[in-house]
């Protein structure tokens, strides 16, 4: 009877190879800690870091080339050239549509953001604040037909915090 059992186990293995079926682990997720100014907040770690980040710009991008999901995530500091936060998040916006700008608290601070639905199954953030005299601003894009880049998104705006 083992004998068969061995076998039987053999074949169900070699069939859920030709398949294409595969026993990989589910990946674990961890946040990794980074700051820019005063901003601190948490990227997962299958977020890559650009090599175009500097002091005052951190660029990551996850790619995920066999669900088509793409999820790009973008931090600035800088001066602001604007202090009307509505203005600022228009400029961000990819086009000249009228957006529902929205306030929100991360941290205790005052963010205004919004959203555009992109034409290819896609959604954009752009959120702002200034602290402290610096402009900060997100930009995050999410790709995809799944939702993975909107729970990590929501992943990374919980973990905002604002350094006093």
């Amino acid at each position: 009877m083992k004998h068969y059992i061995k076998y039987i186990t053999i074949i169900i293995t070699f069939v859920l190879l030709l398949t294409g079926c595969d026993f990989e682990e589910e990946k674990v997720i961890k946040l990794q800690d980074n700051q820019i100014g005063k901003i601190k907040y948490s990227i997962p770690n299958t977020f890559k870091k650009s090599e175009l980040s500097s002091d005052n710009v951190h660029i990551y991008k996850y790619n995920d080339e066999h669900i088509g999901t793409v999820c790009n995530f973008t931090i600035t500091a800088t001066t602001p050239f604007n202090t009307n936060l509505d203005i600022i998040i228009k400029s961000y916006m990819f086009s000249d549509d009228d957006y529902i700008i929205k306030e929100k608290k991360l941290d205790n601070q005052v963010w205004k953001y919004a959203s555009d639905n992109r034409k290819t199954e896609g959604l954009y953030y752009a959120y702002a604040t200034i602290y402290q005299d610096k402009l900060y601003v997100i930009q995050y894009d999410d790709i995809g037909t799944d939702s993975y880049c909107k729970d990590m998104f929501k992943k990374i705006t919980k973990s905002i915090k604002v350094e006093e």
